[in-house]
């Protein structure tokens, strides 16, 4: 994740090296990035200052996306996410100091 201009890059270990490539801008509304987990081909982000959490589907049609978004209300803060499958993850939130389901809706 690319805190600082709200992208999200590929990293791919080639020999001795690592190429990098953006594949995805995600929306102005999403602010400050926190953690990034992937499980299989789905990538799962969360964001402090927008109290969210993102669910990227990288074989969607076009290319990587934004498939689902859970919002944990004002002051929240989520800080980590741990995918349990490709739809499911449980997020912590350091300025409520809680633990939540991520309950997704779908992002067009």
């Amino acid at each position: 994740i690319n805190a600082g201009d709200n992208t999200l890059s590929l990293l791919t270990p080639a020999g001795a090296t690592l190429t990098s490539r953006k594949i995805l801008t995600f929306s102005s509304q999403t602010a400050a990035l926190q953690d990034v987990r992937a499980f299989g081909r789905t990538v799962f982000t969360v964001a402090s200052g927008s109290n969210t959490a993102q669910r990227i589907d990288l074989d969607a049609q076009g290319g990587p996306k934004v498939v689902g978004e859970a919002t944990f209300g004002a002051g929240a803060g989520p800080y980590n996410i741990l995918p349990l499958d490709d739809t499911q993850a449980i997020v912590s939130n350091r300025g409520s100091n809680t633990i939540a389901a991520a309950s997704w809706v779908a992002v067009q």
